[in-house]
């Protein structure tokens, strides 16, 4: 099977990656080319596809000024140069991703580089200035329409798209609003704030332009205060949601998209399965044999994710009236109905069966126990992000497994085998089930997984939760088998 390289890029024969983008048919004449093909001088697709993604929004900026200019019949090109120089960007932002990959000692590299790239881009523009000038009948000068002054600023638009998203999450009918207006303000006001900050105060909305906006995305791509791929990416996205709203609402023409639009690719962080051996490490050690636990918690989230395959917060915000019955099977309901309860996605809502081997284990007589609310208290709401509770859930399944030898120790890195792992495991043990696999539709439904398929996406047979019999999916769960002797929880962590 072969690789697809990323859009813009080209691999000759001999390895090496050029960047080829066509000319829109309406500027082919001016430009004096149907086609930009020019080589990137590297066999890295990493590193060729982030001076690609630079290359193509320079150039659509260039599209853009040719389209606003008012060109004479008689043009037909303009001067190589201002193609040429974007051989110098290509070696500007080269040596920029060089240094940030060196680390953050190199900072005044870094940013006496990002000052030579703005120097780049300036120079680039006044040449194109001139080229188009120099056109023109009689040396006129080439100006794109006045774009109109004032209008709602930044931050008043803001509040009209958080008001909107927020009416839209209080509607049970409606996808895609935000449920809580806390969530809102601290999981997307923020990356909004900082664009109008970098930008300078809260101008009109209107006001915004490309170099203003091409600014904040090599701020947030090169910015060592941005600690992962996946969270400049989201910065960007946020920030572009608003500026696709304002054009909706007729506040904007342009919105920007193709600028915003994240640089690069992000390393998928696959959790491995669990391993029998680590298994039987993590449930045969004589925590668990002698269940030597302060907190239900932390005997019970393990356990449960094994059996379950239910990401960590959706367990740590179980209410006890989530654990019930539907016909003759005990179920565990994973629902956001409740306030300060929240899922990944819309197809995370579902019922689950419970494993036999969690009732055998006492995981209903511990729930008759519990007093009401929570399952487990204990774990608390992280104030910086509501309905998430599992901070302290993950420091102490953490800390558990390194003590039994499970996944990287401390001070090695991130380690593939964390809390997911279950997950991961779960659906492992249904895809090789005896005596044959759970069927992936299914599969996806019990652990809440996104449908790919049209016709299970606009299933209209009733809610999806109910697209399969609870009997067919107790069986299914039941399929799972771990060789792992298991200890029955005691009940005697100290209170």
């Amino acid at each position: 099977m072969s690789y697809r390289l990323p859009a813009n890029l080209h691999r000759n024969r001999h390895g090496t990656l050029y960047f080829r983008l066509s000319v829109p048919l309406d500027l082919r004449q001016m430009v004096g080319q149907g086609e930009i093909y020019r080589s990137l001088d590297t066999s890295s697709v990493r590193q060729a596809a982030d001076v690609a993604q630079t290359l193509r929004i320079e150039l659509w900026a260039i599209f853009r000024e040719c389209r606003a200019a008012t060109m004479s019949e008689g043009e037909k090109t303009l001067p190589a140069v201002n193609i040429e120089r974007l051989q110098e960007l290509v070696r500007s932002t080269k040596k920029i991703l060089k240094a940030e990959a060196r680390g953050d000692e190199l900072q005044a590299d870094k940013d006496a580089l990002l000052d030579e790239l703005a120097r780049v881009k300036a120079q680039h523009r006044r040449e194109l200035a001139i080229a188009i000038k120099s056109k023109m009948p009689g040396g006129a000068t080439a100006t794109a329409p006045a774009k109109p002054t004032g209008g709602k600023t930044i931050k008043e638009v803001w509040e009209l798209y958080r008001a909107q998203m927020v009416a839209l999450g209080k509607q049970g009918d409606v996808k895609g609003g935000w449920r809580d207006e806390g969530r809102a303000d601290i999981d997307h006001w923020p990356h909004v704030r900082d664009f109008i900050e970098r930008i300078g105060g809260d101008k009109p909305i209107r006001e915004v332009t490309e170099d203003e906006v091409i600014d904040f995305h090599g701020h947030v791509m090169v910015t060592p205060d941005i600690k992962s791929a996946g969270s400049r990416k989201k910065k960007l996205n946020r920030a572009a949601a608003l500026f696709k709203f304002a054009k909706t609402k007729r506040l904007i023409q342009d919105d920007f998209a193709d600028l915003f639009k994240f640089t690069g690719t992000i390393k998928k962080n696959s959790f491995l399965k669990f391993s029998t051996d680590d298994l039987k490490a993590l449930f045969e050690s004589v925590a668990y044999r002698e269940c030597q636990f302060d907190t239900p918690s932390k005997y019970w989230l393990p356990v449960l994710g094994l059996f379950t395959g239910a990401r960590l917060n959706e367990l740590c915000q179980l209410l006890k009236t989530d654990i019930g019955r539907h016909g003759e099977i005990d179920t565990i309901s994973i629902m956001d109905e409740e306030e300060n309860k929240r899922l990944k996605t819309e197809a995370s809502r579902r019922i689950v069966p419970i494993h036999s081997k969690l009732i055998e284990l006492g995981f209903l007589e511990f729930v008759k126990s519990a007093p009401a609310g929570r399952l487990f208290p204990h774990l608390r709401e992280d104030p910086l992000k509501p309905g998430s509770y599992i901070a302290k859930a993950t420091e102490d399944f953490t800390s558990y497994r390194r003590t039994v030898g499970v996944g990287n120790k401390e001070g090695e890195g991130k380690s593939r085998k964390a809390f997911h792992s279950f997950r991961s495991t779960f659906i492992d043990a249904m895809r090789h089930a005896k005596p044959e696999p759970v069927p992936e539709e299914r599969r996806t439904r019990l652990v809440g997984h996104e449908y790919d398929g049209t016709h299970n996406t606009s299933y209209d047979g009733g809610d999806a939760r109910d697209m399969f019999p609870i009997e067919t999916l107790k069986a299914d769960v039941e399929r799972v088998q771990f060789d792992v002797a298991f200890t029955p929880y005691g009940l005697r962590y100290v209170s």
